[in-house]
């Protein structure tokens, strides 16, 4: 029989016969294996392969979609970047320009200045020297009545020269529209950020603190309550009762203009007018007259030959342009009542201003 066959147990290595060895216990396997059937082998097939094959292939599939995915999170991630970037580093250029612009406009400018009179200065003391030498020798010593007469002409033009030297401004032109453009710049961004489309109410100097100044309603409001009491020197300030009477205090163009005048103007067209021509042409020369006509609490103010450029902006729509700054600013103090500014049209180099007196007589 085939259990009595000895065989070596695979476990200790001890012949032995029967079903398990006597050395050991371990069970010995007699005759062939059983094998598998073919067809479940061949079914076998395909699976084994699938499982071998789809490590394989995630792997390839994985290797093939990163860089691909990489690079399309890098497209879409990139332009977000770049212009955070932009917005992050655009108002801190900005500043850093006009941090560094200003005090190299300034020391130019104030160098500009020094340059230009010293020059008036040099030139009229040395036709000074020179004329008096002159004079003084065809005079008394050559006794030429023409050369006498170049050298009294010598000596006015030294003094036209040393006069002008005197009359040239500290500041030079370029300068004094920096700071305006500055100042106007810093209104209109706050005007525009908080979505202002009420009308600005120029106030006299009675009713603010200190120089007349522009009140801007931070909501719009047809029934503006009267103001009664001065405003102290803040930003913003409150109005009225209602809790949406709430405005900016801020000063303008026209608080400027008006400390330029000798004297406040009565409320009357013809002193008003004369101080507005006085004011454009013969200190800011920006215009060479103006027409004023009153009707109860209306001002029209008629501007011509006007030489500020026409800009139309934003916060136009409520302060006004600058010409119709200075108007109303003039006229609050003329009146020393609250003014608006209805319209403003431009027509070529003439500007027409219309104004609205608020309230009773302070």
């Amino acid at each position: 029989m085939a259990f009595l066959r000895s065989l070596r147990c695979p476990n200790c290595g001890q012949k032995a016969t029967g079903i398990s060895c006597p050395w050991c216990n371990y069970p010995l396997m007699r005759g062939r294996a059983v094998k598998e059937p073919r067809e479940q082998k061949r079914l076998k097939k395909p699976v084994q392969a699938r499982a071998k094959a789809e490590p394989k292939a995630k792997e390839e599939a994985r290797a093939k979609a990163e860089p691909k995915a990489k690079e399309e999170a890098r497209e879409k991630a990139e332009p977000k970047a770049k212009e955070e970037a932009r917005e992050k580093a655009e108002p801190k250029a900005k500043e850093e320009a006009r941090a560094k612009a200003e005090p190299k406009a300034k020391e130019e400018a104030r160098a500009k200045a020094k340059t230009t009179k010293n020059l008036y200065t040099w030139a009229g003391l040395g036709l000074l020297v020179a004329g008096s030498l002159v004079f003084l020798a065809a005079y008394f010593v050559l006794l030429l009545t023409w050369l006498a007469a170049l050298g009294i002409s010598m000596l006015i033009l030294s003094f036209i020269l040393l006069a002008l030297g005197r009359t040239i401004p500290k500041l030079s032109p370029e300068v004094s529209a920096l700071f305006l453009a500055t100042g106007i710049n810093n209104i209109a961004a706050l005007v525009e950020e908080l979505g202002i489309k009420s009308k600005a109410i120029y106030l006299p100097s009675s009713l603010t603190s200190g120089g007349p100044q522009v009140l801007i309603p931070l909501h719009f409001n047809p029934l503006l309550s009267p103001i009664t009491k001065a405003f102290p020197q803040r930003l913003i300030v409150r109005y009225g009762a209602s809790s949406d009477d709430i405005g900016l205090l801020v000063t303008t163009t026209g608080t400027t203009a008006v400390g330029m005048l000798e004297s406040i103007p009565g409320p009357i067209s013809a002193e008003l007018e004369s101080a507005l021509t006085f004011l454009f042409r013969g200190i800011l020369g920006v215009a060479d007259r103006t027409r004023v006509i009153t009707s109860e609490n209306h001002i029209e103010v008629e501007i011509y030959n006007s030489h500020i450029e026409n800009k139309t902006a934003w916060f136009h729509q409520c302060l006004g342009g600058p010409l119709a700054s200075v108007v109303a600013s003039v006229a609050a103090e003329a009146w020393n009542r609250p003014v608006t500014i209805n319209q403003e049209e431009h027509h070529g180099g003439r500007c027409s201003i219309e104004l609205e007196v608020l309230g009773e007589d302070i």
